[in-house]
């Protein structure tokens, strides 16, 4: 997972599981099984490092975590729990391999229906897929890393506009940095993903996805 501080994502080329795409920033995924085990529940009052360990876990035995979480303080304590996680691995199960791996984030949009009779009304929340992948080499992932956020996005800013600008920028350059303060900033990024998925969807090939 691209991480430039606190609050900013690198926001990875489109990625095609198996293969390598075309993009200048791409990265092998594995296949995402069919079936996995329940998706780890993520609260704005959860603790992050014990999520941490939850999603090391699960990523060794599974190759693959999701996480559900709804609302921003859930969304950044998840992009968090998936920082320490990759921490973990890198010094546990990936300390021993040749090959550098890094987790991946791929958010994608749920919906809940109405609940205890209409007492709980529809919402939707976020379920974060998390899985490993080899890391970008560092002549390319440095040059990314070391530029300024292309997209700054605050707490006021419309997830589709930034989805607009994330599919303009992944369509000319394979990639694209997020910047935002507060976890309500941090959340809208999140949720320009799959939005922005949906616009490049004509350009996109079958099963390519768009990671941070």
């Amino acid at each position: 997972m691209g991480s430039l501080g606190p609050a900013t994502l690198a926001i990875g080329a489109v990625v095609r599981p198996v293969r390598f795409c075309r993009r200048r920033l791409s990265i092998q995924a594995p296949d995402l099984p069919r079936a996995v085990s329940t998706p780890l529940l993520c609260s704005a009052d959860c603790n992050v490092g014990t999520l941490a360990g939850a999603v090391t876990k699960r990523i060794g035995r599974d190759g693959v975590c999701f996480l559900d979480a709804c609302g921003p303080m859930a969304h950044i304590k998840g992009l968090k729990a998936v920082i320490f996680a990759e921490r973990y691995l890198q010094r546990a199960e990936w300390a021993a391999t040749s090959q550098q791996q890094q987790l991946v984030v791929a958010p994608k949009r749920q919906s809940l229906p109405a609940a205890r009779g209409g007492e709980l009304p529809a919402t939707s929340l976020l379920r974060l897929g998390v899985w490993p992948m080899p890391k970008v080499p560092i002549s390319e992932g440095a040059a990314v890393m070391q530029t300024q956020p292309d997209v700054i996005v605050s707490k006021d800013t419309n997830p589709g506009l930034i989805a607009a600008d994330v599919a303009a920028l992944l369509k000319h350059q394979g990639h694209a940095v997020i910047g935002g303060m507060g976890a309500v900033a941090m959340s809208r990024a999140l949720k320009s993903l799959p939005i922005a998925q949906h616009y490049l969807s004509k350009v996109l090939n079958n099963g390519e996805l768009i990671v941070a």
